[in-house]
């Protein structure tokens, strides 16, 4: 909110801008007085007035959704609540009885219920006990035939895939046995037997050789050196024969071995063979033993039959249980049922607000309803509830000025209770239809106003200014200085003692006052009136005709 005196153009300029009075008078009081004024910065606004009434944002009737007699009344008009803070009582004697008989009716339900419940999990327990064993046996005997069947199934098979493997192996172990036994000596032996009749004939040779170079040593006729040569290389090979020897050997025993080996393989290989053509009696031993599995399970299943007969009972003690339980379902809807209608006795504000009006007092008899906006639905009201924290003037705006105003406009706002103070608006709403009234053409405009101390009252009067433009910091005079003609803008202004006409370019044409663009500086006067003396008028008393100039708009 803000400060304002009278308007925002005398605000602005004619009180803020230094108001001269320079009264021209002559002796005889026969000259005109001419009032001036400076050429100053200041703000122009461009705005469209229109009135409305203060209402709040929203109301809502408040009633009661339990009908009966109002037994008491906890607000008055004028009271501020809070959502859900009490705003009346119903008699509640009729309710209270039903919760009492719906409360009982609940309790003998539900022990109804824990009785059926418990008959019912003994029976269960009986039969599923009884289930339980015969399901192991009738599975148990499942299996057991399930074994037998494949066991009997695949014993030829299996006795004569045994038979069959047997006489492979047999046949392997003799083929390995007669290869072995043909081959002979392997390639490795002879090899190794070449190779140690080879060391054995250099080892002759060195041997000789040593023993000729003995006898020329004796001689002096070789040094010791070439001695000790020929000893050397007698003695390698002497070690390489003994190397080879061994080679022979060991191959040798590993020959047998192999032989050995194999022939074992053989004997082996006819055991199982034997063996094998021994197991064909497991066939008809394995015919006998389907025959006593399929009898176990017959009887099995026969037993677990029995067993899943005696649910019926289970179906039947569950029937109870669902009897009994319906009765509860029943009495607790009865129960909550009667608890909403003691609840409903008490009646709260739906949300927060102010008590605008009360429609009874207690010991009215009201019929139930739901709480809705003011006029509208069925039941008795008990209060009015309105929401003043933030308001709305809804306001007529004549249909030539309705181009200019649209939604989330400023709109400053006055009220006749606090003339000295503007508060701020906004657009929120632009009605589609006009309304005319003796001849009069408006439109409907809401304009929302926020009421944070609760000081604006519904049904004061607003005026409304919806601010159109607004330009500040410019150049300023009052609009009613300003001259028109033909489009051509001028002011007057006093240059020793006489009038003068200054051609200037206006820009925003305000309320009150006028932008100057051009044409004039600050600081300079202009006359803005011009009052004629008459002989039964005191001096400065009354301005007939004057300074007006018709036909200029704003822009």
């Amino acid at each position: 909110m803000k400060s304002r005196i009278i308007t925002i153009a005398v605000v602005v300029l004619v009180i803020g801008g230094l108001i001269v009075a320079a009264k021209v008078r002559s002796s005889n009081n026969n000259k005109p007085i001419i009032e001036t004024t400076k050429v100053e910065r200041g703000t122009v606004v461009k705005s469209v007035s229109a009135s409305g009434v203060l209402q709040p944002l929203t109301t809502v009737d408040v009633k009661s959704n339990a009908a009966g007699e109002v037994k008491m009344l906890a607000v008055d008009v004028g009271d501020v609540v809070k959502p859900g803070q009490l705003i009346a009582k119903i008699d509640p004697t009729d309710t209270v009885t039903a919760l009492e008989q719906a409360t009982a009716d609940l309790d003998s339900a539900q022990a109804r219920v824990v009785q059926a419940k418990e008959n019912r999990l003994l029976q269960v327990e009986q039969n599923e006990a009884q289930i339980r064993q015969a399901e192991a046996a009738y599975q148990a005997a499942k299996v057991k035939l399930a074994q037998a069947e494949a066991q009997a199934k695949a014993q030829p098979v299996l006795t004569k895939t045994s038979i069959a493997q047997a006489q492979a192996n047999l046949d392997s172990a003799k083929e390995s046995l007669r290869q072995l036994k043909e081959a002979g000596v392997p390639q490795g032996v002879a090899q190794s037997k070449a190779a140690y009749e080879q060391a054995k004939a250099a080892l002759d040779k060195a041997e000789r050789n040593y023993n000729r170079q003995l006898e020329l040593f004796k001689k002096g006729f070789i040094s010791a050196g070439q001695l000790d040569s020929a000893e050397s290389d007698y003695r390698t090979a002497k070690a390489q024969l003994e190397s080879a020897k061994e080679r022979v050997d060991t191959q040798m025993q590993d020959y047998d071995s192999q032989l050995k080996a194999a022939e074992a393989r053989v004997a082996q290989a006819e055991a199982a063979l034997e063996n094998a053509k021994a197991n064909a009696v497991q066939d008809s031993i394995r015919k006998q033993d389907v025959i006593a599995a399929r009898e176990s399970l017959r009887q099995a299943e026969a037993a677990l039959a029995i067993a899943k007969s005696n649910l019926r009972q289970n179906k039947i003690k569950a029937e109870d249980i669902r009897s009994a339980m319906s009765s509860i379902v029943k009495t607790k809807a009865q129960v909550n049922n009667a608890r909403v209608q003691l609840n409903y006795t008490t009646v709260t504000a739906p949300r927060a607000g102010v008590i605008l009006q009360k429609y009874v007092e207690a010991g009215t008899i009201v019929t139930s309803g739901k709480s809705s906006f003011a006029g509208t639905g069925a039941g008795t009201s008990i209060v009015q509830l309105g929401d003043l924290s933030r308001m709305f003037v809804l306001a007529s705006v004549d249909e030539a000025d309705i181009a200019q105003i649209e939604v989330g406009q400023q709109v400053d706002i006055t009220l006749d209770a606090y003339p000295d103070e503007i508060f701020e608006g906004k657009v929120t709403k632009i009605d589609p239809q006009t309304v005319t009234e003796q001849n009069v053409t408006t439109v409907p405009v809401t304009v929302e106003i926020e009421n944070p101390d609760a000081r604006l009252k519904p049904g004061m009067n607003a005026n409304c200014e919806f601010i159109v433009e607004r330009r500040e910091n410019v150049l300023v005079v009052p609009t009613d200085a300003v001259k028109e003609d033909n489009g051509r803008y001028s002011v007057q202004m006093l240059k020793k003692g006489k009038l003068i006409n200054r051609r200037v370019e206006v820009g925003l044409v305000g309320d009150e006052t006028t932008e100057i663009i051009s044409g004039l500086k600050e600081g300079e006067e202009i006359v803005t009136s011009v009052i004629e003396p008459t002989t039964s008028t005191p001096s400065g008393a009354g301005r007939p005709g004057g300074f007006g100039f018709g036909g200029m708009r704003p822009r």
